[in-house]
Order: C-alpha cells, then structure tokens, then sequence
C-alpha cells in the first residue's frame, strides 16, 4: 500500500523548495552588484555595472514564476502575502533599475570646470575697464561671474542640465574652489561670492596638476558634454605640465576638450598643449578676455549642446 506525506512532511518539503528558490533569486542579485561589467551597457562614473530595464523585468517575471506560486495560496493571508511580495520585490528592482539608469550620460547636459590661476603674477596689472590699469585677478574674478551668468543663462532657456565647478591654485596648492554642482537662477552666486573673496594670488603655477584635479573633478558628472576652461598668465613650473594633462584628458575613453585663455602670456607658450588638442586664444586686457571668452562659450562649449 502506497505510503502518503504527512502534513508535516509535505510543509518541511515546501520549506526546503521555497529556500532554494529563494536562494537562486538572492544569488542573482547578489551576481547584479559584483559580475563583471557587459561591455554594452552603460556605467556610473565609479564603473559599477547597471541594472537594465530587460534584466530587471525578467527578475521580476523569474520571482514570480518560480517563487511566488510556491507560497501558501490555501488562506487569505498567504494570498495576500504572494501578491505583496511580488510587488515588493519588483518595486525594489525597479528602484534600483532606475536609480541605476539616473547616473547614466544626461545627453544634452554640459559640465564646465573652472581653472583659475591665484599665482602671484596675477597681481600684476593691465588694461582694464575704463583704459584703468588693474590687477588681473580682479580682472579675472569678474570674468568668472561671467561665464556662470552665461551659462545659467543657456541652462534655463534651454532646459538644458548645467553643472560648473571651479578649482584653482594659490601658493602652488590646489583646491576644490567650489565643487561640481548644477547651476539655477540662485546658486551661481556661490562662484560670484567666492570670486569677490579670492584677494591674494601668490606663489607659483601648478597648471598641469589643476587641470589634471578638473578632470577629475568632471568625472563624477553624469552630463554628456565635459569641459575644462582656464584662465591664466603664465608658463606651469611645478607638478606635470599642461600637455601631459591635455593628452591624458584627450585620449581616455571619453575625452574632455581643454580650453586656454593666455591673459597678458603668449599664446605660443601652450604650443604644446595645442598639439595635443587643446583651443589656446590670447588676451592682454579685460576686454579681449571678455571677448575670448565669449567666443568659447558662444562658439564651443554651449554650442555642442545645441
């Protein structure tokens, strides 16, 4: 006579068949945050592989075939239990899918950092508005207020996702002026009030290594088009020099385009740096700055993202 599974057999059996479907579940997204990255998909910036849309959906589709019918549907409550996990799990990959998703490239969106020169020789002073010799930094500081207003500007009229960061060097140290952050009608006051602060440019011209930092700094930003401005005045004497950091930033995977405004330097001493792809312009006073500028701005940076 053939010998039937008790109640208690059958439950223990049930356990043991939902824990390792619940094992296989568990281990494929435990494989999502640790396989090595497909090729074809999209990455963050720290290089993490992503979560797609397919994949998640098929997750889902996976719980719900081969996990959720395993779980007491006989009462209420374990109906009520499958349906709401089942929705829960999928709200929690959908979750992840999408906040994966958000750190990929933002197409039309520009980052712009910021390179400023704080070395002692931008006390020195030029022609300035008003035929009224001025030291450069101030000249400089204004241009900065510049640059954000026009591309605040273009962010809002476009609708355009804009970020702009700045860093600079004084004492032959550099430093994060102020972090990569998304430009509104409000926070452009940050550059505007850190340019009104900086009042001692002093010692020498790391430039290579400050735009070796802005690259580093654009790397964190999910918008597509990247870019490094700088304002200077004079030849790098410390740390690697501008072309080594141009060529870098020219030759990665995705490459930053650098552009030099020369302020009262020769433009042919980034000769270097232009033979590795870098825009070099020339000005010797406020207004040929403010006209180099613009010319970058109107004809390259906010133009691409047109």
């Amino acid at each position: 006579m053939a010998k039937f599974p008790s109640k208690h057999q059958d439950a223990n059996a049930d356990r043991q068949r939902n824990a390792g479907v619940t094992s296989v579940v568990c281990q494929r997204l435990v494989n999502w945050n640790t396989e090595e990255p497909n090729t074809n998909m999209s990455h963050n910036p720290k290089g993490d592989p992503q979560i797609t849309v397919f994949e998640t959906i098929r997750l889902a589709d996976c719980f719900s075939q081969n996990f959720a019918p395993h779980l007491p549907a006989t009462r209420t409550t374990g109906q009520i239990m499958k349906k709401l996990l089942s929705a829960g799990v999928l709200i929690l990959l959908l979750t992840c899918c999408f906040g994966a998703m958000a750190q990929t490239s933002i197409p039309g969106g520009i980052a712009v950092s910021i390179v400023y020169d704080g070395s002692g020789s931008m006390g020195d002073r030029v022609t300035g508005a008003d035929n009224i010799q001025t030291p450069k930094f101030l000249i400089a500081n204004k241009a900065i207020g510049s640059i954000i207003r026009q591309l605040a500007a273009f962010s809002q009229e476009k609708h355009v996702n804009v970020q702009a960061g700045l860093v600079y060097f004084v004492d032959g140290k550099i430093h994060q002026g102020i972090p990569l952050t998304t430009l509104t009608a409000t926070n452009g006051a940050l550059f505007t009030d850190w340019a009104r602060g900086f009042r001692a440019p002093a010692g020498g011209t790391p430039l290579g290594l400050a735009i070796q930092e802005a690259g580093a700094q654009l790397a964190g930003s999910p918008n597509l088009h990247k870019h490094i401005l700088v304002i200077t005045d004079g030849e790098s004497n410390a740390g690697i020099t501008p072309d080594q950091a141009v060529h870098k930033l020219r030759t990665s995977t995705n490459p930053i385009p650098v552009y030099f405004v020369a302020f009262d330097v020769s433009a042919s001493v980034f000769s270097k740096a232009k033979s590795e792809g870098a825009t070099v312009v020339s000005a010797s006073n406020e207004s040929q700055l403010n006209t180099q500028i613009n010319s970058i701005l109107g004809q390259k940076i906010l133009l691409e993202a047109e």
